[in-house]
């Protein structure tokens, strides 16, 4: 990555491979370009993350109205002209970090009748395709809507909502009364505009109410009502959301996957001995003693987990050898490993304790979004339109099975071909109860040669498929 470039002007250039910022002294993204396509996706004479303070006082529903009259009393928090007006102080941006790895601008406001106070990291990561907006805000407003606000150069009708599976579209023009009327949508993941070739998305971590006005996408971040709880969002609030820039369509852009991503920390199985002792959340300084079980505690009000260690060396022990009744115990069919180790020196020194470990119990390792190579994936769906969204056991467990629930999300017809990273006895379709559908199983396939079973799906615009796949 390149070094950032402080401009004369106070404000900060930060740029990767894909994206090139400039970043105005008050944290409004003034120009935002996607290098390959050389476009700039700001609005000219317009910027991206502005912060905007709204009054909000719903006529009857305190906590759940929003009226359609609060559009008309937006103040932009982040810009120098409204000091002294509802902001009472605005650290200017500064550099926090420049490496190789990622760019780090950091700014600060107080704001609000109240004196509410925002601090915000702006991070640009090496290779990533988002501009991400870390907020901390201590909100102690009172009937205040606080928004975030983009405006893009991007000529269209309709704006694109994330939903639960899927996404809808709505329009960002009061042409008629009942488009007047959607001023605010519900949508997860993101909020999308796109030309035929070009489009802007905003992504959001943990926040689902969205305006669409004309170039500008709106999120909205906090509320302050005051009944039924007179203290409502009062406190200490930390959130996150992005800028993605995208040539083509939103479909064709890996925008659904980039929106996964930006919610979801991507988990990793690695084979046993693959990851380095420091790379544990739990480490015992001494060898002899064993960090044997980590759960959760069985109160689950307590917010508690329970760790339990045992001395492995030759210390003092007890132990017991439970009794069981049953005249067929162990009858059936059984499973089961060994193998050989040889060492020098001491048993204890040579690590066989580690290693009888690893033999056991499979290694866990946490990633970062977007760090797992697609053929790593234990289930991998060959066409991006057919999302995997749900991977969990079913609800019998005598099946030795698990449920596996997929979704179209481009809207339209697609068909898929989903690999499995393991073997199984049968696939069956089946409804949202668990309950089998289909006439006949699934036939898994195996294609190249591979010992991977994969089977083929046909999915109709925003369909939700489930299958229920036994284990062999």
């Amino acid at each position: 990555m390149d070094r950032v470039v402080s401009n004369a002007d106070g404000s900060f250039l930060i740029k990767n491979k894909i994206l090139e910022a400039i970043i105005e002294p008050t944290g409004k993204v003034r120009s935002l370009v996607h290098r390959r396509s050389g476009r700039n996706g700001i609005a000219e004479g317009s910027f991206a993350n502005e912060l905007c303070l709204y009054e909000d006082i719903p006529l009857f529903w305190d906590a759940w109205d929003v009226m359609d009259y609060h559009l008309e009393t937006r103040v932009v928090l982040n810009e120098s002209t409204v000091a002294g007006k509802m902001v009472t102080s605005l650290e200017k941006i500064q550099l926090i970090e420049d490496t190789s790895l990622r760019k780090v601008l950091g700014w600060k406001m107080v704001f609000g009748e109240a004196r509410s106070v925002l601090k915000q990291q702006i991070v640009l990561e090496v290779s990533s395709p988002v501009l991400v907006f870390e907020s901390e805000v201590e909100w102690k407003e009172t009937h205040r809507l606080l928004k975030v606000e983009s405006s893009f150069d991007i000529l269209t009708r309709e704006v694109y909502y994330d939903s639960q599976f899927g996404h809808i579209a709505r329009p960002n023009h009061s042409n008629t009364s009942w488009d007047a009327a959607k001023y605010e949508v519900v949508g997860h993941k993101w909020a999308a505009v796109s030309e035929a070739n070009f489009g802007a998305a905003v992504l959001s971590d943990s926040k689902y109410g969205w305006n669409g006005n004309g170039k500008k996408l709106s999120l909205s971040l906090l509320r302050s009502p005051k009944n039924p709880d007179g203290n409502a969002d009062m406190g200490s609030h930390s959130f996150r959301h992005g800028l993605f820039l995208f040539d083509g369509t939103f479909q064709s852009s890996g925008l659904i996957r980039v929106g996964f991503e930006f919610n979801v920390a991507v988990q990793k199985w690695i084979n046993a001995c693959c990851v380095p002792v420091g790379e544990s959340f739990l480490v015992s300084s001494n060898p002899a003693v064993v960090i044997d079980t980590v759960k959760p505690a069985q109160n689950f009000a307590q917010r508690a987990i329970v760790l339990r260690c045992y001395e492995a060396f030759g210390g003092k022990n007890t132990t017991r050898s439970p009794k069981n009744p049953d005249g067929n115990a162990d009858m059936g069919s059984h499973l089961f490993r060994h193998g050989l180790f040889l060492f020098d020196g001491t048993f204890q020194s040579s690590g066989l304790i580690r290693v009888g470990f690893e033999f056991n119990v499979a290694v866990q390792k946490w990633i970062n979004a977007g760090c797992v190579p697609v053929g790593e994936s234990f289930l991998v769906s060959s066409n991006p339109a057919v999302v995997i969204d749900t991977v969990k056991p079913a609800q019998n467990f005598a099946q030795r099975a698990i449920v596996l629930r997929c979704y179209e999300a481009f809207g339209g017809k697609n068909t898929t071909r989903i690999s499995l990273g393991f073997g199984v006895g049968s696939i069956r379709e089946c409804n949202g109860m668990e309950e089998i559908i289909d006439n006949e199983p699934i036939k898994a396939e195996y294609r190249g040669g591979t010992s991977q079973p994969t089977f083929s799906a046909i999915f109709k615009p925003f369909q939700i498929k489930s299958y229920i796949i036994k284990l062999p």
